[in-house]
């Protein structure tokens, strides 16, 4: 006798690392699935890739499983929206979309920004100070309109905030 309800339920891991995108399985299973799959878009791309994923585990793609490694290292993977499908049989009624607005390279150059904004006496400028604050809530507002699967508002949201990064590059440099 089996008790509960199935609930698919991934989440993608913010890592340390530009160069994976790390999903963790936290669904609730009946039974283990058999054969589920995942479908990752990358921002940029048109193409859709289909990974064997396995369940109440944690699953790293990174450059080379897509094939976008240009080179034979690894390369980061890019910041933008990323809209992830897990399915599990029967496929077209089992499944839960993820939309996922990938931040890496933003959040390392809003660290280097800030890094670079201090002062000899550790003060910023109310100017920078203003600016940066503005970007760290675009920055996380982009990551809550995604998990509220809205995803035209999360990357209008995130572009924002890569315009005013780079506009306060120019003002530090």
């Amino acid at each position: 006798m089996k008790i509960g309800e199935l609930n698919l339920d991934i989440k993608v891991s913010n890592c340390s690392s530009c160069e994976n995108l790390v999903i963790e399985d936290h669904s609730y299973y009946l039974t283990t699935p058999e054969h589920p799959s995942i479908q990752i878009q990358l921002p940029g791309y048109n193409t859709t890739w289909t990974f064997d994923f396995i369940p109440e585990k944690t699953n790293i793609f990174n450059s080379y499983s897509f094939g976008v490694a240009p080179t034979s290292c690894l390369s980061e993977l890019p910041d933008g929206l990323y809209t992830i499908k897990y399915m599990i049989c029967p496929y077209d009624e089992l499944y839960q979309t993820v939309y996922y607005v990938r931040q890496c390279k933003a959040q390392c150059q809003w660290d280097t920004l800030l890094k670079k904004s201090f002062n000899s006496c550790y003060d910023l400028s109310p100017d920078v100070n203003m600016l940066l604050n503005k970007i760290e809530y675009l920055l996380k507002g982009a990551e809550i309109f995604a998990n509220d699967c809205e995803p035209e508002k999360a990357i209008e949201i995130h572009q924002k905030a890569v315009e005013l990064l780079n506009r306060l590059e120019c003002i530090l440099e």
